[in-house]
């Protein structure tokens, strides 16, 4: 069974940002959700 990768992340989060970078560039799928949208963040 895969696993899915979720990212619940802020849009001006540097930390964030690396992570998303770093599976771009490994070709890494996830979901991101901007907890900045309180839709996502009741996700969470």
């Amino acid at each position: 069974m895969p696993h899915t990768v979720e990212i619940y992340s802020l849009p001006d989060c540097p930390h964030c940002k690396n992570v998303k970078s770093f599976f771009a560039k490994h070709n890494i799928e996830y979901t991101n959700y901007d907890v900045s949208d309180s839709a996502n963040a009741k996700k969470m």
